[in-house]
């Protein structure tokens, strides 16, 4: 009996041992879990606060630069593209305290996607965790970048707006953006209100108007509840103040002799047909000049004639049609089109519109008279629904199509160094991680 004791007593040890072994080995298992789980952890927050740390780097320059305002092209580091930034090289530091972090920013200018931009970056020293930020910037006003997707320096005489699903949008939908231009500028109140009065049935609401801008009242527009209010489609509104100075009447002149440098860079076209590109001038003269008027036995003033064009157009550039256009179909086009007379769409067909639409017809008042606006017309109402919008790059674009002498001249009318991006304003959206 007491050998049999004994054999039970040394079983109840190896059962013992075994059961100690497996606890020892899965209190091992939760504490190398924990250790992973407590690395992972880590790992997000250094991760997380190099994030924020890049995007406190990024803050810190977007504040600089609207305290400042104006910057030259040489303050931009030109890159081919965003992620080709070289942080060592071109790279600066931030200038606030940072506890076991550092960051960084550069200011540059993709040549590729042709837009401004601040990238951050962020370090967490001892773990090394690092992440990358950007934020693209837009310089108001330069180049064609003031511009509304219809801009309109003549009064309007007639408008009849485009079909209620097509879309007129100031706005950037891209969410880099923050900058926002009107749908439509025109050169006065009367313009703006013959705009307002065409969209709108006499059972509507009055638009709220903010600085000479008509927008829509609160609640009116679907997305906040309300119904088809017209207006509702022309985002950014509807503004009674032209958009550049360059397009006022006080500097009618210059913008003549802009057109004039266009006219000489142009490729000169006498009708439309296939895709363009660059710059076209749609003109049937040999030479440009501005047309000129008369008056009548009352002493009205009575316009010259003009060209009248038909066609349908596709592609990108800078367009300057000389005289009335009727398109065939909405112009399915990227960059500016310079409407030197009435303009209209008859048929459906076409696509959207990426850039700005000037409609501007002017004249000399005699042959030694000055220059002055003409009323317009505008019809495009017999267009389908296809939009018209603002884009940067499409803009951008079409401006570098110029010369330096255009270039200048644009920007010296608008009373802004050649060299210098201005920067006001809402110019800034979210950024995001490359």
């Amino acid at each position: 009996m007491g050998c049999h004791m004994k054999q039970q007593n040394g079983a109840a040890l190896v059962v013992v041992l075994s059961m100690l072994t497996m606890s020892l080995m899965l209190g091992l298992s939760g504490m190398q879990s924990s250790l992973v789980d407590e690395r992972l952890a880590g790992n997000y927050k250094a991760t997380t606060e190099a994030q924020m740390v890049a995007e406190l780097a990024v803050s810190e320059k977007i504040a600089d630069i609207k305290d400042k305002r104006s910057l030259t092209t040489l303050d931009f580091h030109e890159v081919s593209d965003i992620e080709s930034v070289d942080f060592k090289q071109d790279g600066d530091l931030c200038t606030a305290s940072l506890e076991k972090a550092s960051c960084y920013y550069v200011l540059g200018k993709s040549v590729s996607e042709n837009v401004h931009f601040v990238k951050g970056k962020g370090v967490i020293g001892g773990v090394g965790a690092s992440r990358e930020v950007v934020a693209i910037i837009d310089p108001a006003g330069v180049g064609f970048l003031g511009l509304s997707p219809k801009t309109i320096p003549s009064p309007i005489d007639f408008f009849s707006p485009v079909s209620s699903q097509a879309e007129y949008d100031g706005t950037k939908e891209e969410e880099l953006y923050g900058r926002t231009n009107a749908a439509i500028s025109t050169m006065d109140v009367a313009s703006a209100e013959r705009i307002i009065d065409s969209l709108l049935g006499d059972n509507d609401d009055d638009p709220v108007v903010e600085d000479g801008v008509y927008f829509p009242p609160d609640g009116a527009c679907k997305d906040t509840g309300g119904q088809n209010y017209r207006l509702c489609n022309y985002r950014g509104g509807i503004d009674s103040n032209i958009s550049e100075p360059i397009l006022r009447e006080s500097k009618i002149s210059g913008f003549h002799e802009f057109i004039g440098m266009v006219y000489g860079e142009a490729n000169k076209i006498d009708s439309l047909s296939g895709e363009l590109s660059g710059i076209n001038f749609l003109t049937g003269r040999d030479s440009y000049v501005a047309r000129v008027g008369g008056y009548d036995a009352e002493g009205s003033y009575v316009e010259p004639d003009s060209e009248h064009f038909s066609g349908g157009v596709e592609g990108s550039g800078i367009l300057v049609v000389d005289g009335d256009i009727e398109f065939k179909g909405d112009p399915g086009f990227d960059g500016v089109i310079i409407v030197l007379g009435d303009y209209s769409v008859k048929g459906g067909g076409g696509s959207d519109f990426d850039g700005s639409i000037i409609t501007s017809k002017y004249s000399r008042r005699g042959e030694d008279g000055d220059l002055g606006y003409d009323p317009v017309s505008i019809d495009i109402s017999g267009g389908g629904g296809n939009d018209y919008r603002y884009d940067q790059a499409s803009l951008n674009a079409a401006f570098d199509l110029l010369s330096q002498e255009a270039k200048d001249k644009w920007h010296f009318e608008n009373e802004r160094e050649d060299d210098t991006l201005i920067f006001e304003g809402n110019f800034i959206g979210e950024w995001y991680e490359p």
